[in-house]
């Protein structure tokens, strides 16, 4: 089987190559005329106003502080792949719509330029690459990597734009939202509580509770929240450098993470309409509360004592024994207090009664507390303590603690339901308890050792106790009990362990209220709620800057090409440039390089021959230049 190949040579006269000057004298009128571009084709590249406008847009809508933690917050979490592709497709359309106009700007410069000067063939395969957007790499090394930076510079914008379109996880912010808190009750004086009966009935018949599926709530927190009261004294002080993580007293399982300082007892029991809002991540209210301050001292000329009552017959029937005595600021009035006096061994002082296994006339396991409301205007609540030999290093500890009004601001978090509080520096508050029942209430807290019973040991003991080993853990201090340093330990620690007392009490105390009607007040919640904002604003205002140069690039250059001619002759396409050489619309010039270089060498068709960079190509049109 043969080919045949037919031969079209002797149909096409060759393109015959002249030099510069004979070009500038050709007779024109036998050329035929190039078309221009219509006035049409030069408001096309106006399209990107498109993606301009939609950029201008997006700005707005982040200067606005615009995010949406609805249907587009449920697409963005749900669907995220899908939201990915779409932004991928969008990104590039628009970023196209950005380097069109830019190309198209280049391809009409240089069309006008080619026909009013000749240019080389490395310059004009430059131009090509360019209004192509794409690397050439048969240019000389300098074109070449000009060409591929140009390629790298058109990908930028839909890079940019993939940034400004791709929906980004933030918060958004709700204010002026109603949230009930504790308060005084209608006159502001805490009635409900009714204070002045604890002093004189600890079994605590007037006092009341309500059970409820969040839990169960009184007035009464020391025969009623005891096993809470002790885990407060044991856990005070932690045992590392990590805050204080406890639990409320109820069922609503919210922790604060460091102190309470007596507010929060709204989260969880007040705040169910704003964990019912969609995506809600966080609320924050403030609150005006005390800031409690306790110091701690060994008071060796302490008049708090216990006394060993009645000795049983038989050893194994407990000892009877008397805590009594006073704090420096008040006499201390004793539960079922007779001043009962025995001889000369008890002075006339109020007590109560304390039950343990002992040895003649002292004991191993005893706890005693004691606390007192200050007389008065006076600020300083007292409270101590003595203790047993099993116990000595909280015997004769006292304690001082001031009630500071202060305004502090609490954050509860709804997706880890934890409350964090954080007090409000240089804020002027009034007292919120001027009748100082709710800090007489909570204050009673401390009288554990009331109504817990010592014998084998001291729950109330092993309580501090423990937080004294948190402390010490803490502070890697493992010294003799006498050394200085362990002893002030203790005295940090018990101190810890009463201001924890009086923080979890107070916010006990506050639940409580939330229960009655006429106990609340209603403060505004910032809610802080999942959302989703429309791209990074970094991204948002690089497309911006961008669209809005190059806008102002494509108008510019139309105003200077608007008049000027602008051929409809494509040189990038290889359709018009052949129909141009065959037609004579396109001459094909002759480098000075060749004329005094001996001609021209036979060209195999490898478009790295450094030949093509010796001519040089004009368009010819019928008009003399």
């Amino acid at each position: 089987m043969s080919i045949t190949t037919k031969d079209y040579s002797s149909a096409y006269k060759p393109v015959l190559q002249v030099n510069e000057g004979e070009v500038e004298q050709e007779d024109h009128r036998n050329v035929p005329r190039l078309g221009q571009e219509p006035w049409w084709t030069k408001l096309v590249p106006l399209c990107i106003l498109v993606p301009t406008c939609v950029s201008l847009f997006i700005l707005t809508l982040h200067i606005r502080q615009y995010k949406d933690s609805g249907t587009l917050y449920g697409w963005s979490t749900s669907y995220r792949v899908l939201v990915q592709v779409f932004v991928h497709v969008l990104a590039s359309v628009l970023g196209a719509l950005w380097v069109f106009p830019t190309c198209t700007i280049i391809s009409h410069w240089t069309r006008h330029r080619l026909s009013k000067k000749s240019v080389n063939l490395d310059t004009l395969r430059l131009w090509s690459a360019i209004t192509q957007a794409r690397a050439d790499w048969n240019l000389p090394w300098a074109p070449a990597f000009a060409t591929l930076a140009f390629l790298v510079l058109n990908s930028v914008p839909a890079v940019l734009w993939a940034g400004a379109l791709t929906p980004a996880f933030t918060y958004s912010l709700t204010t002026n939202i109603s949230l009930s808190v504790p308060s005084g009750g209608p006159n502001g004086d805490y009635a409900y509580l009714r204070p002045n009966l604890f002093l004189t009935n600890p079994i605590g018949d007037e006092c009341w509770n309500t059970t409820q599926s969040n839990g169960t709530f009184t007035n009464c927190l020391k025969s009623l929240q005891t096993g809470n009261l002790l885990r407060s004294v044991a856990t005070a002080s932690s045992p590392d450098d990590r805050p204080r993580v406890h639990g409320k007293w109820d069922n609503t399982r919210f922790q604060f993470v460091g102190r309470s300082f007596g507010v929060g007892a709204a989260a969880g029991l007040t705040d169910r309409h704003i964990a019912a809002l969609p995506n809600v991540q966080q609320y924050s209210y403030e609150e005006v509360g005390f800031h409690a301050e306790t110091k701690c001292i060994y008071n060796e000329s302490s008049a708090l004592s216990i006394w060993h009552y009645e000795k049983p017959e038989y050893g194994t029937w407990p000892s009877s024994y008397l805590a009594y005595g006073a704090l420096p600021n008040a006499n201390w009035t004793g539960i079922m207090g007779h001043n009962y006096t025995r001889g000369d061994r008890t002075p006339e002082m109020d007590f109560y009664a304390q039950y343990a296994f002992g040895t003649n006339d002292w004991n191993h396991s005893i706890v005693s507390t004691f606390n007192s409301k200050p007389i008065n205007d006076d600020v300083r609540w007292m409270f101590g303590m003595v203790a047993g030999i099993q116990y000595r290093q909280l015997n004769k500890t006292q304690y001082e603690t001031i009630f500071v009004p202060s305004l502090f601001t609490v954050d509860g978090s709804i997706v880890n339901t934890t409350i964090k509080v954080t007090r409000v520096e240089r804020a002027e508050v009034g007292d919120p308890d001027p009748t100082r029942n709710l800090r007489l209430v909570a204050a009673d807290s401390y009288g554990l050792s009331f109504i817990t019973n010592s014998l084998y040991t001291s729950t109330v003991g092993d309580s501090f106790m423990e937080n004294i080993r948190n402390l010490q853990t803490n502070r890697s201090v493992w010294s003799d009990i006498n050394d200085p340093s362990y002893k002030t330990v203790v005295l940090d620690a018990v101190a810890d362990s009463v201001t924890s007392i009086m923080d979890d009490s107070l916010v006990a105390l506050g639940s409580a209220a939330l229960t009655l009607q006429d106990a609340t007040q209603t403060v505004h919640a910032t809610v802080k709620s999942s959302a989703v904002q429309i791209g990074s604003k970094q991204f948002v205002w690089a497309v911006v800057v961008i669209n809005v140069l190059g806008l102002f690039g494509v108008i510019t250059s139309y105003l200077v090409l608007w008049k000027a001619g602008v051929p409809t002759f494509e040189y990038s396409d290889i359709g018009c440039l052949v129909m141009g050489l065959v037609q004579g619309q396109v001459a094909v010039v002759e480098d000075g390089r060749v004329r005094g270089g001996g001609g021209m060498q036979r060209w195999d068709g490898n478009p790295d021959d450094q030949q093509i960079g010796c001519f040089a190509i004009r368009l010819q049109t019928n008009e003399k230049s």
